[in-house]
């Protein structure tokens, strides 16, 4: 690893730039020489077929020469713009790196334009990742700032392929056990070590995967039912046919049948395997379609797929994504190739296409001649169910691959970030405690902070004035807790946290439209939270993290005390840790919460600039409740203080 990520970002940026401008000028000069050979052919043909017929065989071979040089072109041209592709996608993907690194927002790409989320989803199984627990809900996303124009998901997230964005997508919402969490944590660890084949790998994801393609649709013919007893039947009746074909050929050879009933014969049989193919053409072309409208992009993976072969480090998740490509699942004594599987798939897919373009007259003889579509369907049928459920395997193994190797390079990209120590939850020290814990997504405008949530019987609450950093606060925690259980490294110096599900109420709002008012909202929301609580209680092994930021401020001071106070012995019965930011400066002295509140604060400081008082922010968290407020001298500071 490097101890300049932006250093080396910028020396590929400036050599890629290069590349491309050299690859330009390539393709620049080869496609005008392409255009004046192609209009040199073309006058040739000309003065040969119209114009001098006295030297015709000059200007024959002038066409045979300019058209050969015109092909040359052609040829040259096309690989080279296949190399000036390749060199900008990955000239994108240094020059992502450094507006990550920078924060850069609006120089972030969203990866999920690069896809349709619903393709990219549909039919993958993530196998590694499966859990019986359901996904963050949309309120949390929104208050951690998980999705959107500046979140975590855009910070991330450098996945070329649909599974594996799906895969890391799935790591970021939903709660998985320590133990997947460790194996995870293990495997980034790796990856991070590993520059050189992580960035060879993420470059191949970004140089060969077309932003469009996806596996989805051939995943889901492969792993759909199988063919109808009734087509069933109809592949019998192809082979028959094959069968009955080369009966009459060779009886008309061997000359035992006349001409006459040679013809009649392949008469009667051209007119039965018409009367077939009419009947089973919807059915036979729309499995066709599916598969080979994306039989090409399944072989824009095959090298990806050989390079997990490749990876220079060895764990117990690696090792079995390896092992799910190499060896069948059904018998392990016999490995297998996906790269012979996908060949097979795109000799049936293009067979099975005869039927567009210049082949038409060879794929209408062969159809009505034997049942030619019924043939390759029984081959397709065949590869299915031989490769079918494997090709889940492989692309899981490519998902989950992609997901590591991009929270390897947030590593690379953050080399003061750590890997979190995993240790389950206990009654006598602070679940959750961290040092130096900043906000992921501020980067190095980040002010860090410890962290100390826990243990069962124990809340936080954050004190402080307005804009001093409360929120933010909770933020930065529940930022980090989300990349430490998807097995990444954090923005602390320090970091030790079990797995856990986190539960928040930070941007509440009123609904018009459903007749709802704030702080019934806010009710519903803290119900929420509870009723989740209770699932953690026991027997999962995860810890239930709740980050509450101001609730309940749609009612007077006294009835938000008291409604406070239940929500947060009610969490605390279910062994619920968390931290609740307020302004109430009496909630620390509510007697039935004394000894369950650890109380920190933020401060701010006014000085003198030229002057007038200006407020100042140092956003670090103190130890205590607040000992100032700022609201009446915000409402001077704003020129509010006086009356008119």
């Amino acid at each position: 690893m490097v101890p300049d990520p932006a250093a080396f970002y910028r020396e590929n940026v400036s050599r890629h730039e290069l590349d491309l401008a050299y690859l330009d000028q390539r393709c620049r000069w080869s496609g005008l020489a392409r255009g004046l050979t192609f209009l040199a052919a073309a006058f040739c043909f000309f003065a040969a077929f119209f114009q001098y017929r006295d030297t015709p065989q000059m200007w024959w071979g002038l066409f045979a020469i300019t058209g050969l040089v015109f092909l040359f072109f052609v040829i040259y041209h096309g690989v080279f713009d296949n190399r000036r592709i390749r060199v900008s996608l990955q000239l994108a993907f240094f020059r992502q790196g450094l507006a990550r690194i920078a924060r850069d927002w609006p120089n972030i790409s969203n990866p999920m334009t690069w896809v349709d989320e619903k393709q990219s989803v549909r039919g993958l199984k993530a196998r590694s990742g499966d859990s019986p627990h359901p996904k963050l809900d949309r309120v949390t996303i929104t208050d951690l700032d998980l999705e959107g124009e500046k979140s975590l998901w855009r910070l991330l997230n450098l996945a070329r392929t649909p599974s594996g964005q799906a895969m890391l997508h799935q790591w970021m919402l939903q709660a998985t056990s320590l133990e997947e969490i460790q194996k995870r944590q293990d495997s980034v660890k790796a990856l991070a070590d590993a520059d050189s084949w992580r960035h060879e790998f993420l470059l191949s994801c970004w140089g060969s995967v077309s932003p469009v393609s996806s596996p989805a649709t051939i995943m889901t013919w492969a792993a759909g039912p199988a063919l109808s007893p009734w087509l069933t039947k109809m592949i019998l009746v192809a082979r028959l046919s094959a069968a009955i074909l080369l009966a009459i050929l060779l009886a008309g050879v061997l000359g035992l049948l006349s001409p006459s009933w040679l013809g009649t014969s392949l008469a009667v049989l051209v007119i039965v395997n018409f009367l077939v193919s009419v009947a089973t053409a919807a059915p036979v072309h729309e499995i066709f379609r599916h598969v080979s409208s994306r039989a090409e992009d399944v072989r824009q993976y095959d090298h990806l797929l050989e390079m997990i072969a490749s990876i220079p480090v060895r764990t117990e998740m690696i090792e079995a994504l390896q092992k799910r490509v190499t060896v069948r699942a059904t018998d392990a004594s016999q490995p297998t190739s996906h790269r012979t599987a996908m060949r097979q798939l795109l000799l049936w897919s293009m067979l099975g296409n005869l039927r567009s373009g210049v082949t038409f007259i060879f794929y209408v003889i062969l159809q009505f001649a034997c049942l030619w579509d019924l043939h390759i369907l029984a081959a397709l049928e065949k590869w299915r169910l031989r490769w079918g459920q494997q090709l889940f395997g492989w692309f899981d193994s490519l998902g989950e691959l992609e997901a590591l190797a991009v929270l390897a390079q947030c590593r690379y990209d953050h080399p003061h970030w750590v890997f979190p120590q995993l240790a389950p939850a206990n009654d006598r020290e602070p679940v959750i405690f961290g040092d130096k814990v900043g906000h992921p997504l501020l980067g190095h405008g980040s002010v860090a902070n410890p962290v100390a949530l826990g243990p069962w019987n124990k809340s936080l609450v954050v004190t402080g004035s307005n804009m001093s950093g409360k929120s933010t606060y909770l933020r930065a925690v529940g930022a980090n807790l989300i990349l430490g259980r998807m097995g990444a490294a954090v923005d602390a110096a320090a970091f030790r946290m079990p797995a856990v599900e986190i539960g928040t109420s930070m941007r509440v709002a009123d609904s018009l439209a459903d007749g709802v008012s704030f702080f019934m909202s806010e009710l519903r929301r803290l119900k929420q939270i509870v009723d989740r609580s209770r699932e953690f209680t026991s027997g999962h092994g995860i810890q239930y993290v709740y980050l509450l930021d101001e609730i309940l401020q749609g009612t007077n001071s006294q009835e938000r005390q008291i409604a406070v106070t239940r929500v947060i012995q009610q969490l605390l019965a279910r062994k619920a840790i968390g931290a609740i930011s307020t302004h109430d400066l009496q909630l620390p002295d509510v007697p039935e919460l004394a000894g369950n509140l650890d109380i920190v604060h933020f401060k701010e400081s006014f000085v003198e600039v030229d002057g007038k008082q200006t407020m100042t922010f140092d956003y670090l968290l103190r130890p205590g409740i607040t000992p100032t407020t700022n609201a009446l001298k915000l409402l001077a500071l704003v020129g509010l203080d006086a009356t008119e």
